[in-house]
């Protein structure tokens, strides 16, 4: 579990309270300060405690994680290549339905056009 914590001036509580007791009980702690130096000796403590990797160990888990967002990166091209030709395909049934009506609308209306040449030539 990782424990934030914004302190912008140096303060007792969380020099000597909240540091040491997030360390103890085994807690991620990152500090967010303006005076890093106030913090120092808990701040050294906790550093302490959470170097448990090697630095190579690190910095392969930080390439393994830019891996993953370049994926990441990638799928979103792809969905977006995606998109395009599925609203090419909406445009073009589209166009193609309208086509189709107006045929229908067309043929409906030579249809009533021919029946009624029939009826005013019938005896």
């Amino acid at each position: 579990m990782r424990l934030g914590l914004v302190a912008a001036k140096p303060t007792d509580a969380v020099t000597y309270g909240l540091l040491p007791a997030a360390a103890r009980l085994g807690l991620e702690v990152f500090l967010l300060t303006d005076e890093p130096d106030g913090h120092a000796g808990a701040l050294a403590r906790a550093r302490l405690a959470l170097r448990w990797y090697p630095p190579d160990v690190w910095l392969y888990l930080l390439a393994a994680q830019w891996r993953r967002v370049a994926q990441e990166e990638a799928a979103v091209e792809s969905l977006a290549e995606r998109l395009n030709d599925v609203r090419d395909q909406l445009t073009q049934l589209s166009s193609i339905h309208a086509t189709a009506v107006a045929w229908r609308e067309r043929h409906a209306r030579t249809r009533f056009l021919d029946t009624l040449r029939a009826w005013s030539s019938a005896p």
